[in-house]
């Protein structure tokens, strides 16, 4: 146990898959403030209530805008029709973004709550990263040898007849009858790996 802590402080453990994952929460978090910001019901928020109400409050400042910009040119008959229109959407536009500011406030605060641990998370495994990739380039040997390593140790679990976690610090436990030698695992199936010498003995 004491040697695998001793390996694992001087070796930094690969941290790829956390920081991709990391960086992907972060991302959200931060689309999902922005679209927050500007009212944007289409991305992130798509098919919730938040991005329902986004969606309703934006179509009647659309309508309401877009019906006046049209009247400055039409007709006496239709620009009575299109202000009357826009008054209408007018109407509803408080309503709708007090809507969705009800239902976009606890969701902000709470995305507000999670960005600076985010970011927190997510600075440590980029410095964790690259201390890995620092280490990995100045001893690519120390990597080669782990890997020798960890394949004679894989070897030494089959002749103690234990699982490989004991080896690591886990209780072992027995081996399975139909399990085969960890060297085996690595030849396909499909492949006489027989040697005849034909010696005849």
């Amino acid at each position: 146990m004491a040697e695998r802590e001793a390996v694992a402080a001087v070796v930094p453990a690969d941290v790829d898959p956390a920081y991709y994952r990391a960086r992907n929460d972060l991302g959200r978090i931060e689309r999902q403030l922005r679209d927050l910001k500007a009212a944007e019901g289409w991305a992130e928020w798509r098919g919730t209530p938040v991005g329902e109400a986004a969606i309703a409050w934006r179509a009647a400042v659309r309508e309401r805008e877009g019906s006046l910009v049209q009247a400055r040119t039409a007709g006496w008959r239709d620009a009575h029709r299109l202000r009357k229109q826009a008054a209408q959407a007018a109407e509803r536009e408080p309503q709708l973004r007090q809507r969705f500011e009800a239902l976009a406030a606890p969701e902000r605060a709470r995305l507000n709550r999670e960005l600076p641990e985010a970011k927190k998370v997510l600075a440590d495994l980029e410095g964790r990263r690259r201390a890995s990739g620092h280490f990995e380039f100045e001893h690519p040997e120390a990597l080669r040898r782990l890997d020798r390593l960890d394949g004679q140790i894989a070897a030494a679990a089959w002749d103690l007849d234990i699982e490989r976690q004991g080896l690591d610090g886990v209780a072992p436990q027995a081996r399975g009858a139909d399990r085969q030698p960890p060297w085996l695992d690595r030849i396909a199936p499909s492949r006489d790996r027989g040697v005849d010498l034909g010696l005849g003995l």
